[in-house]
C-alpha cells in the first residue's frame, strides 16, 4: 500500500467522524448499548489528574497531556495562564497547533455526578453541582488498642505504659485485602519532653507460618518529643515483609533517662 493511503497520513480535516459526532454532547463517547444500537452516552468518570491545584496560581508543570483539577483555595480569580479556565475545571494542557508540543490549557466543565481519580493522593472526587469532594479514599486505616497493664492516664485514655529501658510487647494482625503498607505507627502519649532513641525487634508470619517466620530488629532510632502531645512512632522498619493474613508482635524499649510512652495503640494504614 502506497504509505500516502495510510490512515495516519490523512489531513484531520479529511478524516472520517463517527456518525452524529458534530451533533454529540461534549464529554460523550460511543457505546453498543442493551438494543445493539450505537449511541453517544456521557462519560461520568474522567481521565485521573496529577494533582489538585490552587487556580489562582500559575500552574506547576506544562508538558502535553498534563492534567490538573483547578480548585479555588484562595478566593481570588483563575490565572491566566490557565487560558480561560474557571475553578472546578479539569484541565489538560493540549497540542492545538498540532506541532508535536503542547500550546494551550483546555477547560472541561464539570456536570453533576462526573468523577476522576487524583494521583498525588490516590483518593476519588465527585462533583455535585458545586463543588468537588472525596468519594474514596486509596488507602485503608486499621486501629489496634494495646492490651495488657491498662491504666487510665491523659484524661480518659486507656494505655499501656512502655517504661524506660523495658522492653514493652505490643500485637496486631495484617487485614487479609492488604497488598502493602503506607505507614505503620505506635500512637504514645509521652510523660515528659525530651529526645532520647529506642529500639525494635519483631516477630510475625502467617497461618501455617512459624510465630518467628520473619524476625528483625531496628536499635538506637532517635527521637524528640512533647509531654501530653500524641506522637506516631514509626515501626515500619521491623516489618519490611508484612504478607495479608499475618500475625504481627513488636518489642519497644525507650532507651536512657526518666522517661515513659504511654502508649495508646497500633495504628496501619494500608493499600
Amino acid at each position: 500500500m502506497d504509505p500516502q493511503n495510510w490512515h495516519k497520513a490523512i489531513p484531520n480535516s479529511e478524516l472520517h467522524v463517527p456518525k452524529d459526532f458534530s451533533i454529540a454532547a461534549e464529554n460523550t463517547e460511543l457505546i453498543k448499548d442493551a438494543n445493539s444500537d450505537l449511541t453517544w452516552s456521557e462519560r461520568f468518570w474522567l481521565k485521573p489528574v496529577i494533582d489538585l491545584v490552587d487556580g489562582s496560581l500559575p500552574p506547576p508543570t506544562e508538558s502535553l497531556g498534563d492534567r490538573y483539577l483547578l480548585i479555588d483555595i484562595s478566593g481570588t480569580s483563575v490565572n491566566s495562564a490557565w487560558d480561560g479556565a474557571d475553578h472546578n475545571d479539569v484541565v489538560q494542557f493540549s497540542d492545538l497547533t498540532l506541532d508535536g508540543t503542547g500550546d494551550t490549557w483546555v477547560n472541561q466543565t464539570p456536570q453533576e455526578a462526573y468523577t476522576l481519580s487524583d494521583k498525588d493522593t490516590d483518593n476519588d472526587y465527585r462533583f455535585d453541582g458545586t463543588d468537588w469532594f472525596v468519594k474514596s479514599s486509596g488507602n485503608k486505616e486499621i486501629y489496634f488498642i494495646t492490651g495488657e497493664g491498662m491504666t487510665v492516664v491523659f484524661g480518659e485514655h486507656i494505655t499501656q505504659t512502655a517504661v524506660d529501658s523495658v522492653k514493652e510487647n505490643f500485637t496486631f494482625a495484617v487485614p487479609l485485602d492488604y497488598t502493602s503498607t503506607v505507614s505503620l505507627d505506635l500512637i504514645v502519649i509521652p510523660d515528659a519532653t525530651t529526645s532520647t532513641t529506642y529500639d525494635l525487634i519483631s516477630t510475625y508470619g502467617g497461618v501455617g507460618e512459624d510465630f518467628d517466620n520473619h524476625s528483625e530488629s531496628n536499635a538506637t532510632i532517635a527521637i524528640s518529643y512533647t509531654v501530653g502531645i500524641f506522637e506516631a512512632i514509626d515501626i515500619t522498619s521491623v516489618f519490611t515483609s508484612l504478607a495479608a493474613g499475618d500475625f504481627c508482635g513488636v518489642g519497644v524499649t525507650v532507651d536512657g533517662g526518666a522517661n515513659n510512652w504511654n502508649v495508646h495503640g497500633i495504628r496501619l494504614r494500608y493499600k
